[in-house]
């Protein structure tokens, strides 16, 4: 079972929800999507140190210190499994909710190089 949950049942499509229900919906995926970002950054950095700890050949005496390192590893690498399956029904209801507006803008890359992006100023899609 997940300790991440999302409820992805929502009915956006009801007709007598009124655009101020759905501008809410939307606030609430975006703090979602946002939160669930800055988690999964998080699992990266604590994944990368558990498989620095097993990595490390610290001789037999360790050896169970290396497998306990292993075994969170792998539940951490489950945990972000459930959290990018959240991002991805974020990223879907925010696509159905927002009225995108888009707009272009151009980004400096490094000092000679520059990058033109296309965004939504609503919810910050990019095309």
């Amino acid at each position: 079972m997940s300790i991440f949950s999302f409820n992805d049942n929502i009915n956006i499509d009801d007709k007598n929800m009124d655009d101020n229900n759905n501008a809410k919906l939307l606030e609430y995926y975006l703090e979602c999507k946002n939160h669930y970002n800055a988690i999964e950054r998080n699992l990266d950095v604590i994944m990368y140190h558990y498989y620095c700890l097993k990595e490390k050949d610290y001789g037999a005496y360790v050896a169970n210190v290396k497998e306990d390192s292993f075994i969170q590893w792998n539940v951490f690498k489950e945990h972000k499994k459930d959290v990018l399956n959240n991002k991805k029904i974020c990223n879907a209801k925010i696509n159905e909710l927002c009225h995108h507006v888009y707009d272009t803008d151009t980004i400096d890359i490094d000092p000679d190089k520059s990058c033109t992006i296309v965004f939504c100023t609503i919810c910050g899609n990019t095309k």
